[in-house]
């Protein structure tokens, strides 16, 4: 399945453009389309009714699942490690008496450190929320976080509600599995819904062909000093020098195959070579838009005259 949607309200667009992916609404859940479900490097699993609280049994995606690094790398699964939860009838992990902490399991490629990998966590609870500071991934925080949707649960003028949240993570290199953890702020938080997408790219990919190249150059160059998230290929938040340098860190490294390696390695050039390249592409793009603010001024003179042709011809 193909998804194409682009943004779904304004304050989600501002969002994303901010955190370099672009996202579209499904549900009240979101869908990536900085790539698409299915791509190589990618993955995605969603549960909606667990099987256990403990992970005693297995909790396998319900909803959707797509990971072709499991089962090798081990099998996605969200359970609570704090020993004091319990399965609701709907099939939520809740606890009235200790505030829970949750594991989700993600499998990954594997691919090792010449790739980036961007995850998405996006949760769904009742009642108590999150401790939103303490989410993690290793010793990774969040590097955006968003709040989608709030609804009250329950009587009118209450202060309980249903609340989807969204974590998204930058991570260097591809590990085989990665562990997302995060407890609720208080006892009483139902799990009700989990959702984890991931992505793994090869670091310097500016526009994502699968190799690291002038191409690359090009896409920071058209994007220089902007918030990206075109060239912004360490996710920094600003399309500067220190994407040339990614770029030459990993030039001519491409992605093998479907996306399962890396070959086709070649020597790195003098750091001189790619500022030299970054320089001419750069040049391209500044003559580009000189030309075109030219043109314009030079269409407005034209109108001018021709305007002041029409007044002299009408007198």
């Amino acid at each position: 399945m193909r998804y194409t949607t682009r943004f779904f309200s304004r304050t989600a667009s501002l969002f994303v453009l901010a955190a370099g992916c672009a996202l579209s609404a499904r549900g009240d859940f979101l869908l990536p389309t900085a790539w698409q479900r299915t791509d190589p490097g990618s993955t995605y699993q969603e549960w909606n009714v667990f099987a256990s609280a403990d992970g005693s049994t297995p909790n396998a995606p319900d909803v959707g699942l797509f990971n072709p690094a499991s089962p090798a790398n081990g099998n996605p699964d969200v359970f609570d490690t704090s020993g004091g939860s319990f399965l609701t009838g709907g099939g939520n992990i809740y606890s009235f008496s200790v505030a829970t902490d949750i594991d989700a399991v993600i499998p990954n490629y594997g691919y090792g450190s010449w790739y980036h990998t961007t995850l998405i966590l996006q949760t769904r609870t009742i009642g108590s929320e999150i401790d939103y500071a303490g989410v993690h991934i290793g010793t990774a925080a969040p590097a955006a976080q968003q709040e989608l949707g709030r609804v009250p649960v329950g009587s009118p003028g209450g202060d309980t509600f249903q609340v989807d949240h969204l974590f998204r993570f930058e991570l260097a290199g591809n590990a085989a599995s990665y562990l997302a953890e995060f407890m609720a702020s208080a006892p009483s938080m139902s799990l009700d819904r989990v959702a984890v997408d991931t992505f793994a790219s090869l670091t310097g990919d500016a526009n994502r062909d699968h190799s690291v190249d002038v191409s690359d150059i090009q896409t920071i160059a058209a994007g220089w000093l902007t918030a990206g998230p075109a060239g912004d290929v360490n996710f920094s938040g600003l399309v500067d020098i220190s994407d040339v340098q990614t770029v030459a860190a990993n030039w001519l490294h491409t992605q093998g195959g479907a996306g399962l390696g890396i070959g086709g390695f070649a020597a790195v050039p003098e750091p001189a070579s790619i500022v030299l390249a970054f320089m001419g592409c750069a040049a391209v793009v500044a003559v580009g838009i000189v030309r075109g603010r030219s043109r314009k001024r030079c269409e407005g003179r034209h109108t001018v005259l021709e305007l002041r042709r029409r007044r002299e011809g009408a007198v």
